[in-house]
C-alpha cells in the first residue's frame, strides 16, 4: 500500500482522494499524525463550526464517543446563542461529508456513523505506514520546540545481593518493565534502572557467612545459588541475637552490649570496613556484585528485559550523603539521639511518619540516607525530568519520607520529579517453591508447567520458554488494579493463566497463517478499498473501530500505568477478529461463510486479507507493550 500519511501535507493528500477539499483544521487538542479518529473529530468540529458559528475548539470539546454510534456531537455544549433552534434541528445545517453518513439526531445529541469508503481508506495506509511506531504518541515526550525529548528513570526489580528473589521483586519487574515501555511509547527518553541492594548490614551478613562456609568453586559456578545458600544460614544463626537486642530495645534497657559481641558485631565490623574502602572487604563485596549483575542479566534476558544501568546503594557518592546531612544540620532538623545516631523526626515536619535514623552511632549509613544522596547523583547524572520507583506499596512511608527530607532541604524541585508507583503483594511464591527462591528457579518452573500445556498444543507455540513469559506478564495483566495483590504457583502458572497467554499467542498464529497464504498485492489492495460495500457490513466496522482506537487505548493506560487497559483491549480486538468467522471465499474462490457483501469474492477475501494485516500490526504493539514475547514472527 502506497498511500503516505506520516506528515499533514501527506495525509491532507490522501483525504483528497475521499473528496476532502478542505485542509483538516489546526486544533490544539487533535493530533491527527498520531490518532486517525481525530482525523474525523476535526473534519467534523469544523462542520459543527460552521453551522454553529462557534469557536472550532469548542465544536471539537462537543465531539465525544458514542456507544450507539461512531461518534456523537453534545449539542449544550456548544453554548449556542440562537436559543430558538432545537437541539435536534441544528442537525440540518450541517453540510454532507464523505466522512460520514447522515447525520443522527436524538434529544440534545446528534449521532454520527464513519462512512464504509472513508475509515478504512485512512486507517489502512495509517497502520501501514507507522507499523510497530502505530499507537505511540511522539509528541507527549517532547520538552520543547527543539525536540529535545523528556528523560525518565525508571527504576524497577532491584533485588538483593545475595538473598531471595520475592514476591515484591518479580511484580516490580512485570510493572517496571510495562511502565518503561508505556513511557517509551509516549516518546520520553527512558533510562531503566535496577537499584540492587548490594551494600548495608546485610551485604556484610552475607560476608562473614561466607568467610565461614563459603566455597570459590561453588561461588564461581552456581553465585546466586551459592550466595543464597550461606546468607540463609548465617541468617539463622544470626537470629538468636537479633531477637535479643529486639527484646532488650522493647523493655527499654539498653542493647549495646549484646550488639558489640557475637555475630553482630563481626558483622557490623565488616561493614565499617567496607564503607571505609578496606580492600579485602572491597575485593570480596565486589566479586558478590558482579556475579550477580551477570547472572542476573542472562535471566532477565530469558524474559525479554533490559536495563541501561545496573545501580545499587554501593554506587552512592560518600561526599554526597556527607552533603545531605550537613544541609539538613544547617536546616536544624537533623537531630544527635543519646546513642550517638543522628536522626530526622519525620513527626515534627507534619507527615505523621516516625522519626528514622540516617547516620548510625558506629558512623555507617542508613538506606534512607543513601536513598536520599542516590536522588541528587542521578540528578547529576541524568538531568531527569522525572523518576519512577516500582516497588510496594509496603515502602509507602519509606517515599513518604524520602519526599519529606528532600523538602527539608530546599530540594523540593527534585521532590516534585519523584513518583512512588506501589503495589500489592504476590502471594504464595514462596510457598510452592521447592528450589532456591531466585528469578531463575522460577522460570524455570513456569516454563515446565508451559511445556505440559504446548506439547497438546498446536504447533504454532512451541516455545515453552517464552510461553513461560507470556504467562507471567499476561498473569499481571489480568489484574484489574496494580494495588491488588494476587497469588501465583509457577509449578501451575499456564492454569493460573487460564490458557491466556497460550490462546493470544495462538491468535497471533492464526492472524499470521492466514496472511502468509493468502499474500496481498499493493494493487489488489487498493481494489479492495475501492469496493465500499466491503466495509459495509456491522463486524467489519466493529473491527474498524477497534484498530482506530489502539492510540487512544495506549494514552489512557499511560495516565494510569494499569496493564490491565491493554489486556482488556486485546480482548476485544481479540473478539473483534474472531467474529469475522472463515474467510468468505477458499482457495478456489468458493464462498464459505464470512460476513455479507456484495462485492465479488476476490475484492472481499483481499479486504480481509487487509483487516488480517492491520490486526497483526496491532496486535503485536499491544503484546510488546504488555512485554509479552511475539514468539512467532
Amino acid at each position: 500500500m502506497t498511500s503516505l500519511t506520516m506528515t499533514v501535507g501527506d495525509l491532507s493528500s490522501q483525504l483528497s482522494t475521499l473528496g476532502l477539499e478542505a485542509e483538516v483544521p489546526d486544533i490544539p487538542a487533535a493530533d491527527i499524525l498520531t490518532k486517525p479518529l481525530d482525523i474525523f473529530r476535526s473534519h467534523l468540529a469544523n462542520l459543527v463550526a460552521a453551522a454553529a458559528q462557534c469557536d472550532i475548539s469548542s465544536a471539537f470539546d462537543s465531539i465525544t464517543d458514542s456507544l450507539m454510534a461512531d461518534l456523537e456531537v453534545i449539542v449544550p455544549k456548544l453554548k449556542l446563542t440562537d436559543k430558538s433552534i432545537p437541539p435536534a434541528e441544528s442537525s440540518v445545517y450541517l453540510q454532507s461529508s464523505p466522512f460520514f453518513s447522515a447525520p443522527f439526531p436524538d434529544g440534545p445529541r446528534i449521532r454520527f456513523y464513519f462512512s464504509s469508503t472513508a475509515l478504512p481508506k485512512i486507517l489502512f495506509p495509517f497502520i501501514e505506514n507507522r507499523k510497530a511506531s502505530y499507537g505511540q504518541h511522539k509528541l507527549e515526550g517532547l520538552k520543547d520546540s527543539s525536540g529535545t525529548r523528556k528523560k525518565v528513570l525508571v527504576e524497577f526489580s532491584s533485588p538483593n545481593v545475595g538473598s531471595e528473589f520475592k514476591g515484591t521483586h518479580l511484580r516490580s519487574t512485570l510493572l517496571g518493565a510495562f511502565i518503561a515501555n508505556m513511557y517509551e511509547c509516549m516518546g520520553w527518553d527512558v533510562v531503566r534502572l535496577n537499584y540492587l541492594g548490594d551494600w548495608g548490614k546485610d551485604l556484610a551478613l552475607l560476608a562473614i557467612g561466607f568467610k565461614r562456609f563459603g566455597s570459590e568453586e561453588m561461588l564461581s559456578t552456581q553465585p546466586l545459588e551459592h550466595m543464597l545458600e550461606i546468607y540463609l544460614k548465617i541468617k539463622a544463626q544470626i537470629k538468636p541475637e537479633q531477637e535479643e537486642i529486639k527484646k532488650a530495645k522493647d523493655e527499654g534497657r539498653s542493647s549495646s552490649e549484646i550488639e558489640r559481641s557475637g555475630l553482630s558485631a563481626e558483622r557490623d565490623a565488616f561493614f565499617r570496613d567496607l564503607e571505609a574502602r578496606n580492600e579485602d572487604a572491597v575485593h570480596l563485596w565486589n566479586q558478590f556484585r558482579q556475579l550477580t549483575i551477570d547472572r542476573m542479566t542472562q535471566t532477565y534476558e530469558r524474559m525479554g528485559i533490559r536495563f541501561d544501568e545496573y545501580s545499587g546503594e554501593s554506587q552512592v557518592k560518600p561526599e554526597t550523603m556527607s552533603a545531605v546531612e550537613e544541609k539538613l544540620k544547617a536546616e536544624g532538623v537533623l537531630e544527635e539521639n543519646e546513642e550517638g545516631s543522628w536522626l530526622l523526626d519525620f513527626s515534627k515536619h507534619g507527615k505523621g511518619l516516625p522519626a528514622q535514623v540516617l547516620r548510625n552511632h558506629d558512623g555507617t549509613s542508613t538506606y534512607l540516607l543513601r536513598d536520599i544522596a542516590a536522588v541528587i547523583d542521578r540528578a547529576n547524572a541524568h538531568d531527569f525530568d522525572k523518576m519512577i520507583y516500582v516497588v510496594s506499596s509496603r515502602q509507602t512511608s519509606h517515599f513518604q519520607q524520602l519526599s519529606c527530607a528532600l523538602r527539608l532541604m530546599g530540594r523540593a524541585d527534585l521532590e516534585n520529579k519523584i513518583q512512588h508507583v506501589g503495589f500489592g503483594d504476590i502471594l504464595g511464591l514462596e510457598d510452592h517453591l521447592s528450589g532456591p527462591l531466585l528469578l531463575d528457579h522460577i522460570l524455570d518452573l513456569c516454563s515446565q508447567s508451559c511445556g505440559q500445556l504446548s506439547a497438546i498444543a498446536t504447533n504454532s507455540v512451541s516455545n515453552e520458554s517464552q510461553l513461560a513469559v507470556s504467562a507471567l506478564f499476561s498473569k499481571e495483566a489480568t489484574i484489574k488494579k496494580k494495588s491488588h495483590g494476587y497469588s501465583i504457583n509457577p509449578s501451575h502458572i499456564s492454569s493460573e493463566d487460564q490458557g491466556i497467554a497460550l490462546n493470544l499467542q495462538k491468535f497471533h498464529g492464526q492472524i499470521l497463517s492466514k496472511i502468509s497464504e493468502n499474500d496481498l498485492e499493493d494493487e489488489e489492495a487498493e481494489a479492495a478499498l475501492s469496493e465500499s460495500s466491503v466495509f459495509e457490513d456491522d463486524v467489519i466496522a466493529e473491527l474498524l473501530g477497534v484498530l482506530a482506537r489502539f492510540p487512544e487505548v495506549t494514552a489512557t493506560a499511560f495516565k494510569s500505568l494499569e496493564p490491565h487497559t491493554i489486556f482488556m483491549y486485546l480482548l476485544q480486538l481479540h473478539e473483534a477478529v474472531e467474529s469475522l468467522g472463515p474467510d468468505e471465499v477458499d482457495e478456489h474462490g468458493q464462498e464459505v461463510g464470512g460476513p455479507s457483501s456484495q462485492a465479488g469474492p476476490s475484492t472481499a477475501r483481499y479486504a480481509h486479507l487487509e483487516l488480517y494485516r492491520s490486526a497483526r500490526q496491532v496486535l503485536e504493539n499491544s503484546m510488546r507493550l504488555l512485554g509479552l514475547p511475539v514468539i512467532n514472527q
